[in-house]
C-alpha cells in the first residue's frame, strides 16, 4: 500500500508538470509562429496594394499614349523584384497590353479575365486580393488623373467633365510566398526541438524533487490520518527539507493544541457568528433605507421633470417645480458625499486640511443656511457666542461646515416644538497645552434613552428603527462627524434626555493661537455690517477656455460664465484645448483662464494639463472633475493644475476662484 501511494502520487506530480509545460509552452509557440506568419502575409499583402498602386501611377501615361517600349519596361522593373513572379498590364477592355516574368503554376484562381477586371474592379482606387497556394495575385485599375486625386492635389470636385468616368487599364501583379511558407515549416520544427528539450529538462527537475520531497511527506500523512480519526497522541517525525522539517513542527504543536483550544474555537465561532449575523442585519436595513432615501427625491425630480414639460405650465407652477427639482438634488447630493465620506472613514482615506480660517464666519453662513428651515417648522435657532472667541483658527473649514450642518440639521430634523440653541466657546487649555473650540447644539426635541445614544455613533444605524421609518434620514450624519471632530483634534459627545431634548458637544483644536486677535461681541456687529456679498460678475471682461466634452456641462457652465461676463471658447477634448491655448498663446491674446475637465476622449485633462506645462505656458488651469475621493486633489495639482473644482459646480465658488487667479496673475 505504502509503495502504491508513493508511486502513485510521483506519477500524478511527473504527469502533472509535463502538462503544465505542454500546455503553457505549446499555446505560446503556437501563437506566435501564427502571429509571425500572419504578420508576414499581411506586409506582404500591403506590399502588393501599394506596389500595385505605384505601377498603375506609372503607367496610366503610357497606356493613354499606348507606349508599348514604355509598358514592357514597367513591367519589366516591376518583376525585378524577387517576391513578384509575374507582372501584367490590361487595357480598358481586358487585353494584354504587356507582361513579363515567369508564367504562376496552372492555379485556375490565379488567371486574369476581362470580366474579373471589370466586375471585381468597378471603381478608381479599389483593389482585388486573391491567394491560392504559394501564391498571391494583386490587381488595381488604372484610373485618369488618379495620381492627382490620391496626392491632394486635384480635388474630387475640380476633376474636368470630360475625364473617363472608368478604368483606362488595370495592374496585375502576383507575388510568390513559397519562401515564407517555408519559413513557417522551419520555425515549427525549431520550435518543436525547444518544446522537447524544455519538458525533458523539467521532468528530470520534477523527477529529483519529488523524489526528495515525498519521503517526509509520507509520514507526515499517515500522522494526519491518525489525528482525523481522533487519536491526538500521534506525532510526526520533524526530518526533511527545512520547509517539510518546519512544516512537522508546527503540525505537532497544532496537534497540542487542538484539544484545549478546541472549546475556546467554538466559543469564538458562535460570538464571530453572531456579530456577522448583527452586522448583515444592520446592513441591510442600511440598504434598504438607504434605497428609500435616494428613491424619495429620485421620484421628485423625474415627477417634476415631466410636469416641467407642460407647455401651458404656469410660470408660478414652473417656479415651484424649478426649485423642487433643485431642492431634492442638493438633497441626493448631500446622500452621495454621506456614502463617499464613510467609504472614507471605514477604508482609513478620510482627510483633513489645517488652514487659517474664521470660525465666526463658519457659524454665521451655517445659521444662515438652515435658519429657513428651522423657521419653516416653526422653531428658533439662535447662536450665542461666549466671548472672547479667536478671529482665526488653523483647522479645515469645510469640515467644521460639515459638523454644524449635521448636528443642526438633526437637531431640526427631531425637534417639533421650542427651538434650537448653538453656543460656540473657547475650551480650556488641554493637558497637552492645546486650546479647542467648542460648539454646543442644544435642542427641545424628542431625546434619547441611554441605549439609543449607545448606538448613534455606529454606521449603518440611527437611535431605533422607529426613529428612521418616523423622521428618515440615512443614519450616516454622526458617524461621520465624530470621525471629522477626531480628525481635527477634538471630540463629539452627546448628552440627552428621552423626551426632554439632547445636547451635542463638538470640540474641535484651534491650533497656534499666538498673535491671533481675540473677537468680542462689537468686533462681531461691526464685521457683519462690513461682510460683502459674494461676487457674482467679474469686474473686466474675461476671456475662458472650457475644455468639457459633455455637452449639457458645456451649456450650464457656459452659462453661468457668459452671464457673469466672461466670453467663452469650448474645446471638446484635451487635444483641441491644447492646440487653441496654444494658437492663442502665440497670436498674443492669451485665455485668462482654462478650466479643464479631467475626463475627456482623445487626450484627457491630465495629459493636457502637463502638455501645456512642457510647452512653456504658464497661465492659471482650474481642474474640473467629478472625482471628488481623497487624493483626487493632489492628482490635479501634480499634474499642473492651479485649482481644483469639483462637480456639480458651484457657479458663486466657481466666479470667486476664477477672480482670484485672475488677480493673482496681475500682481505678479
Amino acid at each position: 500500500m505504502s509503495m502504491r501511494w508513493r508511486w502513485g502520487l510521483r506519477s500524478r506530480a511527473m504527469a502533472l508538470s509535463v502538462l503544465l509545460l505542454m500546455g503553457t509552452a505549446i499555446p505560446i509557440g503556437a501563437a506566435l509562429l501564427w502571429q509571425n506568419h500572419s504578420d508576414a502575409i499581411d506586409t506582404i499583402r500591403v506590399h502588393a496594394m501599394t506596389y500595385a498602386r505605384s505601377v498603375s501611377y506609372l503607367a496610366e501615361p503610357a497606356v493613354q499614349l499606348n507606349d508599348t517600349k514604355a509598358l514592357q519596361a514597367i513591367t519589366a522593373n516591376a518583376t525585378k523584384d524577387s517576391e513578384i513572379r509575374q507582372a501584367q498590364l490590361f487595357d480598358a477592355n481586358g487585353r494584354i497590353l504587356s507582361q513579363s516574368g515567369r508564367t504562376p503554376l496552372d492555379h485556375v484562381q490565379l488567371r486574369i479575365t476581362p470580366d474579373m477586371l471589370k466586375t471585381e474592379l468597378p471603381q478608381a482606387g479599389c483593389a482585388a486580393i486573391r491567394q491560392v497556394g504559394d501564391f498571391m495575385l494583386a490587381a488595381v485599375p488604372i484610373m485618369p488623373e488618379l495620381r492627382e486625386l490620391d496626392l491632394g492635389l486635384l480635388d474630387s470636385a475640380e476633376t474636368p467633365a470630360s475625364a473617363p468616368s472608368g478604368p483606362i487599364g488595370y495592374v496585375a501583379l502576383t507575388y510568390e510566398l513559397r519562401a515564407v511558407h517555408q519559413g513557417l515549416k522551419k520555425r515549427i520544427l525549431t520550435g518543436i526541438a525547444i518544446l522537447a528539450m524544455i519538458v525533458a529538462l523539467g521532468t528530470a527537475v520534477m523527477a529529483l524533487a519529488v523524489h526528495r520531497l515525498l519521503r517526509p511527506l509520507q509520514g507526515l500523512v499517515h500522522v494526519t490520518h491518525a489525528i482525523a480519526q481522533g487519536d491526538l497522541t500521534q506525532r510526526a517525525a520533524e526530518t526533511g527539507v527545512g520547509e517539510i522539517a518546519g512544516l512537522a513542527r508546527s503540525f505537532n504543536l497544532m496537534a497540542d493544541r487542538l484539544h484545549e483550544s478546541f472549546t475556546s474555537i467554538e466559543r469564538i465561532v458562535e460570538e464571530r457568528t453572531s456579530e456577522l449575523v448583527r452586522a448583515n442585519r444592520a446592513k441591510s436595513d442600511f440598504l434598504a433605507n438607504m434605497s428609500h432615501e435616494i428613491r424619495t427625491p429620485m421620484t421628485a425630480i423625474m415627477g417634476f421633470a415631466d410636469i416641467l414639460t407642460n407647455p401651458h405650465l404656469a410660470e408660478s407652477d414652473k417656479l415651484n417645480s424649478v426649485n423642487t427639482v433643485r431642492r431634492n438634488a442638493e438633497y441626493l447630493l448631500r446622500i452621495i458625499d454621506d456614502i463617499l465620506d464613510v467609504s472614507k472613514i471605514e477604508a482609513g482615506m478620510l482627510r483633513v486640511e489645517r488652514i487659517k480660517c474664521s470660525p465666526i464666519q463658519e457659524v454665521d453662513d451655517v445659521h444662515a443656511m438652515l435658519e429657513p428651515r428651522a423657521s419653516a417648522k416653526g422653531l428658533s435657532l439662535n447662536v450665542e457666542y461666549a466671548w472672547p472667541i479667536p478671529e482665526t483658527i488653523e483647522s479645515d473649514p469645510v469640515r467644521i461646515r460639515q459638523i454644524l450642518v449635521n448636528l443642526i440639521g438633526n437637531a431640526i430634523k427631531f425637534t417639533s416644538t421650542g427651538g434650537l440653541k448653538v453656543r460656540v466657546s473657547l475650551g480650556a487649555e488641554t493637558a497637552a497645552g492645546q486650546r479647542q473650540l467648542v460648539f454646543e447644539v442644544t435642542d427641545t426635541g424628542v431625546g434619547m434613552t441611554p441605549e439609543q445614544m449607545a448606538r448613534i455613533f455606529k454606521p449603518f444605524s440611527q437611535a431605533d428603527e422607529t426613529m428612521t421609518r418616523k423622521f428618515g434620514g440615512t443614519g450616516l450624519g454622526l458617524v461621520i462627524s465624530k470621525r471629522l471632530a477626531e480628525l481635527l483634534g477634538g471630540t463629539l459627545e452627546v448628552e440627552s434626555q428621552a423626551g426632554r431634548g439632547s445636547t451635542f458637544r463638538a470640540a474641535i483644536a484651534t491650533g497656534p493661537l499666538a498673535g491671533v486677535a481675540m473677537r468680542t461681541s462689537t468686533d462681531r456687529i461691526k464685521r457683519k455690517h462690513d461682510s460683502a456679498a459674494p461676487r457674482l460678475r467679474f469686474r473686466n471682461r474675461v476671456h475662458i477656455l472650457l475644455a468639457e466634452d459633455g455637452i449639457d456641462n458645456q451649456r450650464l457652465i457656459t452659462y453661468h460664465l457668459a452671464r457673469a461676463g466672461a466670453e467663452v471658447v469650448v474645446a471638446e477634448n484635451g487635444r483641441i484645448a491644447v492646440d487653441r491655448i496654444m494658437e492663442a498663446r502665440h497670436s498674443n491674446a492669451p485665455f485668462d483662464v482654462v478650466l479643464m475637465d479631467m475626463q475627456m476622449p482623445e487626450m484627457d485633462g491630465y495629459t493636457a494639463t502637463a502638455v501645456l506645462r512642457r510647452n512653456g505656458y504658464a497661465g492659471p488651469i482650474i481642474a474640473l472633475t467629478a472625482h471628488a475621493m481623497s487624493g483626487d486633489r493632489e492628482k490635479c495639482l501634480a499634474a499642473g493644475c492651479d485649482e481644483y473644482a469639483t462637480k456639480p459646480i458651484n457657479a458663486a465658488a466657481l466666479i470667486q476662484k476664477i477672480t482670484d487667479h485672475i488677480q493673482a496673475g496681475a500682481a505678479v
